[in-house]
């Protein structure tokens, strides 16, 4: 983004298959042509357990 530049706020739903998630950011730029810029939110899951290996 340039300076200046304010996010609009927008979010989409959670996605698990990136399609879906591309979907709706060309949807949202179709309807808004100057918003260009958008950020991806990954969540990566651990699991971790007592007195295992470290």
């Amino acid at each position: 983004m340039d300076e200046g530049d304010d996010e609009c706020g927008a979010c989409s739903a959670a996605f698990t298959a990136l399609g879906r998630a591309q979907e709706w950011a060309f949807g949202h730029w179709r309807a808004n042509p100057d918003h260009t810029g958008f950020a991806e939110v990954v969540e990566r899951p651990w699991v971790m357990w007592m007195d295992g290996p470290a």
